[in-house]
């Protein structure tokens, strides 16, 4: 095996993997590792936001919905979701 030093990491970045580490109960190293192998060849990790971007663009969508008379409850989205996993 190849060893790999990463110098100057982000505290940020330091901080959600160690806290990853501890939750799924593996050293530093392993859950670098791991989060590594699952990355999909060619892309990058979402920037820091992105997550409340999405949601934004979600709550957008179903104004916009709503707005073209298209209601729908969290019930039945969840509903729809759900449906088939039983």
């Amino acid at each position: 095996m190849t060893a790999l030093t990463v110098k100057n990491v982000p505290d940020g970045v330091y901080r959600r993997l160690r806290a990853d580490a501890v939750r799924h109960r593996r050293s530093l190293n392993q859950e670098t590792i791991r989060q590594l192998e699952h990355v999909p060849a060619g892309s990058t990790r979402p920037e820091a936001g992105t997550l409340a971007q999405v949601i934004d663009e979600i709550d957008a969508f179903r104004r916009e919905l709503a707005r073209r008379g298209f209601h729908t409850t969290e019930e039945e989205i969840d509903a729809f979701i759900n449906d088939g996993r039983e």
